[in-house]
């Protein structure tokens, strides 16, 4: 009766078998979809520090990149906003200079209307924002950077109707735009200061982004200004007066080419890092995978085999306990 019970020892033994391969299988299917080994101490020999290592150079890597494209983004939203500008612009000023000299009214109105709406598009391009920071806003990165358009206009207007001579009217319109202005405290709501400095990874230190309150910007609203209300003045003021604002326009566009250009430098420089942290990426992954990687097809591989052995498995232990009951019955 006894020697027909089923053998214990064997039952436990393929127990043991049968359990080892079920978690040789769960490893082995688990390394055949991450591509990595799940025993990082046997694949190192106990060395873990090196894994350690290159897993905090990936991470730090990927940190980087991720404020690389935040930064890159910010700049290069910022050069279309100032190619924006300078296209807006173009050549208003010669194009009013032309109207006062011909003494042509309804080109200066033209004028004057397609200066007011170039203020309009400078206005909107100087409070655009990337990734919800305000561009040209300086360290105030939360709020736009210009104020209410209408006001500068209807301040302007007020200046031009209201100061005596011409150069009062041009003084008047200076203060207005000069330190301490009311275009500074009430117009301008971004920061007094610029925004972070930006360090690249090499140590670089990237220039700040150009404020909405920038002399150049200053002046280019300035010269935009004088065109539009060059109509009020008298017939033989308007040409002199013209040709002031168009000398505005002028210059500050040579300036703001300039600006663009040094933002151009900037991106350069900015595509440089990101591309040399990809590198470093790249490297640090590489050493990483080489250290506790795991070929996808040996994994595979070895996750069918263990199919194959488990299966065996269940098939001789039910066999197995099948014939020892039957023997029992007998």
């Amino acid at each position: 009766m006894i020697r027909a019970l089923p053998d214990l020892l064997s039952t436990s033994l393929f127990s043991r078998v049968t359990s080892e391969l079920r978690n040789d299988l769960d490893r082995a299917a688990l390394e055949a979809v991450t591509g990595t080994r799940s025993d990082i101490t046997a694949a190192t020999n106990g060395r873990n520090g090196q894994v350690h290592r290159a897993q905090m150079a990936i991470d730090q890597s990927q940190a980087t990149q991720t404020r690389l494209a935040l930064i890159t983004g910010r700049y290069n939203q910022s050069a279309v906003s100032l190619q924006t500008v300078r296209e807006a612009v173009n050549n208003k000023g010669v194009e009013a200079m032309q109207a006062a000299t011909a003494n042509d009214r309804a080109g200066l109105v033209a004028s004057a209307n397609t200066a007011n709406s170039t203020l309009g598009v400078i206005f909107s391009a100087l409070n655009n924002r990337f990734d919800g920071r305000a561009l040209f806003a300086g360290d105030a990165a939360a709020t736009d950077a210009l104020g209410d358009l209408d006001t500068m206009k209807a301040d302007i207007s007020a200046i031009v109707t209201g100061a005596g001579t011409p150069a009062d009217k041009r003084a008047a319109i200076d203060a207005y735009f000069g330190p301490g202005g009311t275009f500074e405290t009430t117009i301008y709501k971004g920061g007094s200061n610029d925004a972070a400095k930006v360090t690249l990874p090499n140590g670089y230190d990237v220039p700040a982004l150009q404020r909405a309150d920038s002399t150049t910007l200053r002046d280019m609203m300035k010269g935009l200004t004088m065109v539009a209300n060059a109509i009020k003045l008298p017939p033989q003021d308007i040409v002199d007066w013209v040709r002031q604002g168009a000398d505005l326009i002028r210059s500050s566009q040579d300036e703001l080419a300039i600006a663009e250009a040094e933002l151009g430098d900037s991106l350069n420089r900015i595509d440089e890092a990101a591309e040399k942290e990809k590198a470093d990426y790249r490297i640090a992954s590489e050493t990483l995978d080489r250290i506790i990687g795991r070929d996808a097809f040996e994994a595979a591989t070895e996750t069918q085999n263990l199919e194959i052995r488990l299966e065996a498995a269940y098939t001789l232990t039910s066999r197995l306990g099948r014939l020892s009951l039957t023997n029992y019955l007998r």
